[in-house]
C-alpha cells in the first residue's frame, strides 16, 4: 500500500491523513488520533493517542475504525 492509497481511504471517511516520514502515517480529524506504522520491522502496528500498547497486524479498515473506538 502506498501513502496515496491510504490517504484516499482515510479521506473517503472525511478524515485527514498525514505522512510524517520514515513510515509514520497519521489519521487526524476524528475523536482520536491514530498513528500507523505499516512497514515496521515487527509488522504493521497502530497506536491510538493516549494508549500505551499498540495493535499489531491491523488491517486498513481497523486502522481507520480506531479513530472512532
Amino acid at each position: 500500500m502506498t501513502f496515496e492509497e491510504f490517504k484516499r481511504s482515510v479521506e473517503a471517511r472525511e478524515l485527514r491523513a498525514l505522512d510524517h516520514g520514515r513510515g509514520h502515517w497519521q489519521i487526524v480529524g476524528g475523536p482520536k488520533i491514530v498513528n500507523w506504522y505499516p512497514f515496521s520491522a515487527r509488522g504493521p502496528i497502530l497506536y491510538v493517542n493516549g494508549t500505551k500498547a499498540g495493535v499489531t497486524e491491523p488491517k486498513l479498515e481497523n486502522v481507520i475504525a480506531a479513530v472512532f473506538s
